[in-house]
């Protein structure tokens, strides 16, 4: 059987433990996940051997981390053939669904959560099947 590959990148440490934990439910239900740094990419790295993908990144003022965009462009193609998900951790989520806020913040702060990952799709011609 075939892992997933849950790759991430992090600037605090928050999407490494996202990343950890997905992976740990992938493996409670029975398949094998292999979780793997963006910024630690090994040389001649190749998705061939993953059944599926699920690419996690952080952001900070307003982007991605720059090593998402990197691995990103440079196996998109890879990406592509296999199925993909993306997962975006911002603080415009959060604000997003904090229930003591105002409406007006909610929706704005939603707005910016999904004009960041809309751009990050956009901009590195990913398709993922979920985001």
């Amino acid at each position: 059987m075939e892992p997933i590959l849950v790759l991430y990148a992090t600037h605090e440490g928050q999407t490494q433990r996202i990343a950890e934990h997905i992976a740990a439910s992938v493996r409670v239900h029975g398949r094998l996940a292999n979780v793997l740094n963006a910024a630690h990419i090994p040389d001649g790295f190749s998705l061939d051997a993953y059944a599926a993908a699920i690419v996690a990144a952080s952001v900070h003022g307003g982007r991605h981390e720059k090593e998402i965009v990197r691995f990103v462009k440079d196996h998109v193609k890879e990406l592509e053939r296999i199925p993909t998900a993306f997962l975006s951790v911002s603080l415009s989520e959060a604000g997003a669904e904090d229930a003591m806020a105002p409406p007006e913040n909610r929706a704005r702060s939603a707005a910016d959560a999904t004009r960041m990952i809309d751009e990050f799709l956009a901009e590195n011609r990913l398709a993922p099947v979920q985001h």
